[in-house]
């Protein structure tokens, strides 16, 4: 039972594309940024949205007390960010660079809300490296702790744990 991410997650993740957008949209130096910045983005929002969010979505429930079975899924998501974080980091490092590119002809070319479009985006990704990213894992330690039985490979782990590679 995976759920949705969470709509605050959802929202602020669709006002950042439409941002970028825009962006691209004003053309040139600061376009040309916008672009750059977007083709780092994509790939990293959705593997965020598959992966790092959805587990996000059940939070309160699991803070009210409420966990099901079903809810072991998430124990594996919590895994596969747990072995991806330090490329998601690196990926992070890539979209500040580029942030600060676009900030700075933003900056140059008197475009002040592309400017704070900048560093909004990079107080976003701070905020999932110190909060959500540690939230999601250890949401999955505490719904493994509860469902997985001590010494047990969680159900989409068990492939790997024989040697065999996951079809994906």
């Amino acid at each position: 039972m995976l759920p949705a991410m969470p709509n605050s997650l959802r929202i602020e993740h669709e006002q950042l594309r439409e941002d970028l957008d825009q962006a691209i949209r004003i053309g040139g130096r600061i376009g040309e940024a916008a672009r750059v910045l977007q083709s780092l983005l994509r790939p990293h929002f959705r593997r965020e949205d598959d992966n790092v969010f959805l587990g996000l979505g059940l939070l309160r429930t699991v803070a009210e007390g409420k966990v099901t079975p079903g809810m072991s899924e998430l124990v594996a998501k919590a895994e596969q960010l747990k072995s991806e974080l330090p490329e998601m980091l690196a990926e992070h490092d890539q979209i500040r660079k580029a942030l600060e590119r676009l900030g700075q002809e933003a900056t140059k070319e008197g475009r002040p809300q592309v400017a704070f479009f900048a560093a909004r985006l990079m107080h976003h990704a701070s905020m999932e490296e110190e909060v959500l990213y540690p939230a999601a894992i250890v949401l999955g330690e505490y719904l493994k702790s509860l469902l997985v039985p001590a010494g047990a490979v969680p159900a989409n782990d068990r492939s790997r744990s024989m040697g065999v590679s996951p079809l994906v």
